[in-house]
Order: structure tokens, then C-alpha cells, then sequence
């Protein structure tokens, strides 16, 4: 077998092996509502202006792309600047009202919303964590608040 071939077959191999692994993958999306604004959707990574002392609700939907998945939608972590956000946790800059419950809409499909409010001026990190052995995830959302 020539190289030419070779490198076919492994580039091949590759694609497949990596169209796999994102299939099983989790799959998440984000819609931030404010009393400024009506709603946006937020894509992972990206950053988002708050203003100070007002109250936004973040709805995350959650899908199972595999359809077994084995890890509940309660045992995915919400991490702020790397610490566990908790509720009516002073220290924390956004000010999380409630505990995070999860609903179940359908066999793969789960929903939470978060109501915080931004209590203090700066960049806050929200990181968002699931892990399992068919790629879990982990994204982040970055809040300026003004």
C-alpha cells in the first residue's frame, strides 16, 4: 500500500473516530432573560454585559445526545470564578436565588432555570461541567457586570 493511501485511510478513520465522539457528546444552550431586555440566547465562550444590582434568569436546556446517558441532569456542576455556585452565597458576585433544580420534559431532553442577581461590579466566570465517559462537558460563559 502506497502512502497516498495510507494517509487516506487514516484521515478516514480519523473523521469517523472524531464524528463519534462529538455525537456523544452533551449538548447544552442558554437563554438569558433581564428586566431590560426581553431574552438572548448565549452561545459557551461567549462574554455578556449585566448591570449591577438588577435580576436575570438563566434557562439552560439540557439534551442527551447518546439517549442513555447514565449521569442525572442534578449531577451537572455550575462552577462561578471555579467555586460551586451556591444559593444566597454573599461572597459570590452573582447572587444565585434558588436551588438548581431540574425538570424533565422528555426521555433526553432536561431544563433548569437559574435566577441570580448580580450583586458586584467585575468579570464573574460561570462554568458549566458534566462528566461521563462519552465526552461529559465543559463550557464557560463569561458575565461583565457594569
Amino acid at each position: 500500500m502506497n502512502n497516498t493511501m495510507a494517509r487516506r485511510i487514516f484521515m478516514a478513520a480519523l473523521m469517523v473516530t472524531l464524528g463519534a465522539a462529538a455525537a456523544f457528546a452533551c449538548e447544552m444552550s442558554f437563554t438569558l432573560e433581564g428586566q431590560s431586555f426581553t431574552s438572548m440566547s448565549i452561545q459557551p465562550g461567549s462574554t455578556v454585559k449585566l448591570s449591577e444590582g438588577q435580576s436575570y434568569k438563566l434557562t439552560v436546556e439540557f439534551n442527551e445526545d447518546h439517549r442513555n446517558c447514565k449521569v442525572p441532569a442534578d449531577e451537572t456542576l455550575f462552577l462561578l470564578n471555579g467555586e460551586k455556585w451556591r444559593v444566597n452565597k454573599e461572597t459570590q458576585a452573582l447572587l444565585l436565588k434558588s436551588v438548581i433544580e431540574w425538570d424533565t420534559v422528555t426521555n433526553t431532553k432536561n431544563v433548569t432555570v437559574l435566577e441570580f442577581t448580580a450583586s458586584v461590579k467585575g468579570e464573574q466566570v460561570i462554568q458549566i461541567v458534566r462528566e461521563c465517559s462519552k465526552g461529559g462537558y465543559d463550557e464557560e460563559i463569561t458575565f461583565v457586570v457594569e
